[in-house]
C-alpha cells in the first residue's frame, strides 16, 4: 500500500495490518478494455501521484484505501462485499484517537464520493456501480450533510418535550453549547476542542437518556406522531429489521444503546471538529510512540 507522505512509520501492530490487505494485481496494472476510461493510466500509476493540491491531501493521502477503490472502479473493476470473510484491524481505544480517525475519513470519504459520483455515467454504463447503490451514495452524501442540523431540530424538540419549556428557550438552550464549541474549533488547539467534546457528548449522554425516557412515554400517550418520536421509531425499526435479518448477529443490537447516547457527538460533534481541521494532514491513529 502507497501510505501517505505525510504518514510518521506505523506502529508494529499498524504493519501487520499492513500486510494483511491482498488486491488483485491484474487489477491493478490493468485498465479493463470495456471500461469507458480505458485511455487511463493504470490504477497503480495513478495511486502513486504526488499530492499538489488540498484536495489531493484529503482524497489521497487521508483516504488512500477508498481512493484506491474509486480507481479501480474507474477502470471497469467492481468492488464487492464478502460477509463470510474475516479481517482484523487495529481500532481506535481512546476518544482522542476516534475523533482523530474520524476526522481523517470523513473528509476523505465525501471527497470520493464526490469523485463517483461526478463520473456516475460511465460508471453505470460500464457496469461497476448498480443504480441502487448510486441511490444509497446520493443518500449518503444528503445525509451527510444535513445530519448535524437534523440532530440540532431533534435535540431542540426532544428538550423542550423533556423540560417542558418553549421551542425558543429550547432553542436557545441548545444553541449555547453548539456556539462555545465552535469558538472552541475556531481558536483552541485539536487537543481542546477533543477535551471540550467529551464534556460536551457526557452532557448530550445524560440528556439523550432524559429525552430517550419522555419519548418512550410520548409513544404510550396523547402524541405518538410527533416529529422526534418518529424519528425514534424508524431508527429502532431499521436496526430491529437488519437484526431479524442477521439472526447470529443480532445480540450485537445491545451496543445500539451505546450508539443512541452518541447520536450528538457523532452527528452533530465530530462534523463540527472535521471541518475546522481540514488543514491537519497527520495520520491521528497509527503514529508510532515507541522509542526505536
Amino acid at each position: 500500500r502507497r501510505p501517505p507522505r505525510s504518514t510518521p512509520k506505523p506502529s508494529s501492530a499498524a504493519s501487520d495490518v499492513y500486510k494483511r490487505q491482498l488486491f488483485r494485481l491484474s487489477a491493478l496494472v490493468e485498465t479493463r478494455p470495456s471500461s469507458h476510461h480505458s485511455h487511463l493510466k493504470p490504477a497503480v500509476v495513478e495511486y502513486n501521484t504526488l499530492s499538489t493540491l488540498p484536495i489531493h491531501c484529503i482524497q489521497y493521502d487521508q483516504g488512500e484505501d477508498r481512493w484506491l477503490c474509486t480507481l479501480l472502479i474507474e477502470r471497469g473493476w467492481r468492488v464487492e462485499y464478502c460477509a463470510v470473510s474475516d479481517s482484523a484491524t487495529a481500532c481506535p481505544e481512546t476518544f482522542s484517537e476516534f475523533y482523530n480517525q474520524r476526522r481523517r475519513w470523513t473528509p476523505s470519504t465525501i471527497a470520493n464520493l464526490v469523485e463517483v459520483l461526478r463520473w456516475w455515467r460511465p460508471l453505470l454504463a460500464q457496469g461497476s456501480i448498480s443504480v441502487l447503490h448510486l441511490v444509497y451514495q446520493v443518500l449518503m452524501l444528503a445525509g451527510t450533510a444535513i445530519g448535524p442540523g437534523s440532530i440540532f431540530i431533534l435535540l431542540v424538540g426532544g428538550c423542550q418535550l423533556c423540560l417542558g419549556v418553549s421551542y425558543w428557550a429550547s432553542f436557545i438552550l441548545n444553541l449555547v453549547p453548539m456556539v462555545s464549541y465552535i469558538l472552541v474549533c475556531l481558536f483552541a488547539s485539536p487537543r481542546q476542542q477533543i477535551t471540550w467534546a467529551k464534556v460536551l457528548s457526557l452532557i448530550y449522554g445524560l440528556a439523550m437518556i432524559a429525552i430517550m425516557f419522555s419519548l418512550v412515554l410520548d409513544i404510550f400517550g396523547d402524541c405518538p406522531w410527533m416529529p422526534s418520536t418518529v424519528s425514534m421509531e424508524l431508527t429502532i425499526a431499521a436496526f430491529l429489521l437488519v437484526g431479524l435479518l442477521h439472526p447470529s448477529e443480532a445480540p450485537y443490537l445491545l451496543h445500539g444503546i451505546v450508539y443512541y447516547l452518541t447520536i450528538p457527538c457523532m452527528y452533530m460533534l465530530l462534523p463540527i471538529f472535521c471541518v475546522f481541521n481540514l488543514d491537519d494532514v497527520s495520520w491521528g491513529t497509527r503514529d508510532s510512540t515507541k522509542k526505536e
